[in-house]
């Protein structure tokens, strides 16, 4: 996915927005396979939509969880927990 996000940057030539938008559809990927897989399957249907606007990118991940996700605390030192679960 971060091939595909950044040939559309460089095509779009907004190359420096590469490493935020690349990083950002990668960290909301990752949520979504983690939080929005069942236990019992091996992978989750997510949609990616990247929108060149007038003032930069639209980047919108989904997933088919009908709930939407919940804030959760994090420590200064934690490696996760500063977006949501469900």
């Amino acid at each position: 996915m971060r091939g595909l996000v950044s040939a559309c940057l460089r095509l779009w030539g907004l190359t420096e927005l590469d490493w935020r938008v690349t990083l950002t559809a990668s960290e909301l990927l990752t949520n979504a396979f983690q939080h929005a897989r069942k236990e019992d399957e091996s992978s989750v249907p997510v949609k990616v939509v990247l929108t060149r606007t007038p003032d930069g990118v639209f980047l919108c991940v989904s997933d088919p969880h009908p709930w939407p996700p919940a804030p959760v605390p994090a420590g200064d030192d934690d490696e996760g927990g500063r977006g949501s679960v469900r």
